[in-house]
């Protein structure tokens, strides 16, 4: 079950890598403003009433996004039942959008921690940007839509029983969705005539800035961003006085004379304005809490030096912060060189350790807070981590702080959240045993930090046609469609062999004649990711004749 399980969620990241890309090569079709992932249940669990209600919500929400061009929002569709995949990647597309629910089949199971993981396509690896708006950012949010019931996600051919509804099931999509959660809100829109509303709720509340939304509310839901942007107007002008709901009310009548609010806009922008740290960006939550004095240092000399007028660059990706005009450095901020991902290692120079290494240049952190999450390691050339010297006093102290505090941190497992909030059994194992496994749960691989990273500057040459000749080596071969047996490309049969040297039972993805397509090493074939088409492939070692 657990060979299985690892099996599935590496085969799922590695579907959101591949469809990151799809995301970013189609950017022409992306709007400007927040953008929005919507995970739609079309398992049989929902019912004909949830179909209704699901449809409803959803047309819903885009005909609100529809009414405010200028906000532009940004939506990408997952479908998650026989079939689990991006409907729409991100778009402005509304009409388009609308429409594609009209021919899907609904059925099948419920792997709704399948569509999670797949939501990684539209997170991460530049599949979608942060927005802006005043002085607020927007982090991309998640819209789930569903009855709640989970089943299986390593099961994709059965239709949804109550049967498949397993506590293992519950406790994967709790555990995935709560590290989406620290840094995405996920609204979770209730459908079906008996949804599990506790575990809607627990996925909802453990977001940074979701909540529960009633499927009748869905209109009030579509305008989101747009209240948002109302609220960031009073927080701008209004400072310190936004906790009196009298003068927000005022001063939205003053700001916008012209724009009818209704009695719930207003009580939305209100508690948008008292919960406003969770769209501020660090630096301001930083001044806000009177602790912005580490902020304004010159930390690196090869920085620009402290007063330095500047322009935007090149590779600018912020709309309009600096208004087309010069800024002045006034403080070095450490975030790393493809650090993206705000403080969830607890804050620039936290030091977390290595859990897991995977092929494809993904490592799993666990961060000194206890939050753990994957990050890129050279995955499309990008390093978020650098390697501590393991010598050093920090990673010395470091080290003696995990031994001291491994019996405190996990006293009950990290289960017991999410069974105790949901009255699931714990399944415990004896002390013993448990001993063992907060051992092995605290034992690190490497230590690393945000920010540069380190790479052995031995063996790395690439290795070219010209210094390849007259080596050993393995070339992998495919078979197309008229029995021609093929080689693949020198960079595509390195990556095959180096999964195959690792592991001959992995799977990786590869790129043949602009085609993406998934090599099984272990059955000899591989898959076309678009089509499913199979063919055959094959590996023959050290020159040997085909």
């Amino acid at each position: 079950m657990a060979e299985r399980l690892e099996t599935s969620s590496i085969l799922w990241q590695e579907q959101a890598e591949f469809e990151a890309r799809k995301n970013r090569d189609l950017r022409f079709q992306h709007g400007s403003g927040p953008s929005n992932i919507f995970i739609l249940d079309i398992s049989s669990s929902i019912g004909d009433e949830g179909v209704r209600q699901m449809k409803e919500a959803f047309t819903t929400i885009i005909d609100e996004y529809s009414k405010h061009p200028d906000i532009d929002e940004n939506v990408a569709v997952i479908i998650c039942g026989r079939e689990t995949k991006f409907l729409r990647y991100f778009s402005n597309q509304y009409e388009d959008i609308k429409s594609c629910l009209d021919d899907i089949e609904f059925g099948g199971p419920s792997p709704l921690t399948a569509a999670f993981l797949l939501s990684h396509g539209g997170l991460n690896n530049d599949a979608s940007n942060i927005c802006w708006m005043a002085n607020f950012h927007f982090h991309q949010r998640l819209i789930l839509i569903s009855d709640g019931r989970p089943t299986d996600f390593t099961i994709i051919s059965a239709d949804d029983t109550p049967v498949m509804e397993t506590d293992e099931a519950k406790r994967h999509l709790l555990q995935t969705a709560i590290i989406i959660g620290r840094v995405h809100p996920i609204f979770c829109v209730p459908i079906g005539s008996n949804p599990n509303l506790r575990i809607l709720e627990f996925i909802s509340g453990h977001s940074k800035g979701g909540k529960l939304v009633r499927y009748q509310d869905a209109m009030q839901l579509g305008k989101c961003s747009y209240n948002l942007r109302a609220a960031s107007v009073m927080l701008q002008t209004m400072k310190n006085d936004c906790h009196d709901k009298e003068r927000v009310v005022a001063s939205l009548a003053l700001h916008f004379p012209y724009t009818a609010f209704t009695e719930k806009d207003k009580e939305d922008i209100f508690e948008m304005c008292t919960r406003k740290t969770l769209f501020c960006s660090y630096v301001e939550q930083k001044v806000e809490s009177g602790e912005e004095t580490d902020l304004f240092k010159e930390r690196n000399p090869i920085m620009p030096c402290l007063g330095s007028r500047v322009r935007r660059g090149r590779d600018w990706k912020w709309d309009n912060q600096d208004n087309r005009g010069p800024g002045t450095v006034i403080g070095h901020h450490i975030k790393g060189t493809d650090w993206e991902w705000d403080d969830q290692d607890g804050g620039a120079g936290n030091i977390g350790s290595v859990i897991s290494v995977h092929s494809t240049g993904i490592v799993i952190v666990r961060w000194r807070n206890g939050f753990i999450s994957q990050y890129r390691f050279g995955c499309h050339g990008k390093f978020d981590l650098t390697i501590c010297d393991p010598f050093s006093e920090e990673s010395i102290e470091y080290l003696k702080e995990q031994e001291r505090n491994a019996a405190l941190n996990y006293p009950n497992g990290d289960q017991a959240s999410f069974s105790d909030a949901l009255g699931l059994p714990s399944n415990r194992p004896a002390i013993s045993e448990r001993a063992q496994s907060v051992d092995t749960l605290t034992k690190p691989i490497l230590h690393v930090v945000k920010g540069k990273y380190f790479k052995n500057s031995e063996g790395v040459d690439k290795i070219t046609p010209e210094n390849r000749r007259g080596r050993p080596m393995n070339q992998w071969f495919w078979k197309d469609d008229k029995g021609k047996w093929n080689p693949y490309s020198i960079e595509m049969n390195d990556r095959i062999n180096e999964c195959y040297k690792r592991d001959p039972k992995s799977t990786v993805v590869v790129t043949v004649q602009d085609q993406s397509y998934r090599v099984v090493m272990s059955k000899s074939l591989h898959i076309n990711l678009s089509t499913k088409e199979e063919s055959e492939v094959i590996l023959v070692k050290n020159g040997a004749n085909l």
